[in-house]
């Protein structure tokens, strides 16, 4: 593509990939009977999802997820490192979204410090108050930590092409990330550079 487009300028705006967090590693590895999903994965490739569910990740993506999976009847978890839930929407937003999760009894775990999956594939979610046990969870969605996507952006730096890079592909950290307001500005500020 690039040999064929020539381009004098690229701009990568690939975005980000979810990961497994660091700590459920090794509880994901032992899990034999939970299926073990990634939240592009499901939404993308039309997974069908489980009947109890444990969502990882209760900021936007993970929130939207557990409101999407809770229809039908499904019972979902949602379990949040942080002390609030979906705290980077708009404030009407972010309570719209919650309020539509509990009328559908989405369960949230707020503070949480590890999930820890047993061998007999038992799910506990530990936070400071405690350890709660999460019975028959037969699937968990992760949409929680995300990498950025810079492999276009490597492959045009390594060619000598002038880039730059915008978005989650840029930053998946900072407190504006993952903010449309923020990808537009930076994107705006570079093309007026360009």
């Amino acid at each position: 593509m690039f040999e064929t487009l020539a381009p004098d300028v690229v701009f990568v705006a690939t975005g980000s990939v979810p990961q497994v967090p660091q700590n459920m590693l090794d509880g994901v590895a032992q899990a034999e009977n939970i299926k073990m999903v990634m939240i592009d994965d499901l939404l993308e490739r039309n997974i069908e999802p489980g009947e109890n569910i444990l969502v990882v990740g209760g900021d936007q993506i993970g929130m939207q997820a557990a409101d999407y999976l809770s229809e039908g009847g499904r019972k979902v978890c949602v379990a949040e490192a942080h002390g609030h839930f979906a705290q980077k929407l708009a404030a009407n937003d972010r309570w719209y979204l919650v309020k539509r999760t509990i009328e559908k009894r989405v369960r949230r775990f707020k503070d949480v410090r590890n999930i820890v999956i047993g061998t007999d594939d038992s799910v506990c979610v530990v936070t400071d108050k405690g350890n709660e046990i999460l019975p028959d969870i037969d699937m968990i969605v992760f949409a929680s930590e995300r990498r950025s996507n810079r492999s276009v952006a490597e492959f045009a730096k390594a060619r000598g092409l002038e880039t730059y890079i915008v978005g989650d592909a840029s930053d998946v950290v900072s407190e504006d990330s993952g903010t449309i307001f923020a990808n537009i500005a930076q994107a705006y500020d570079i093309a007026r550079r360009i």
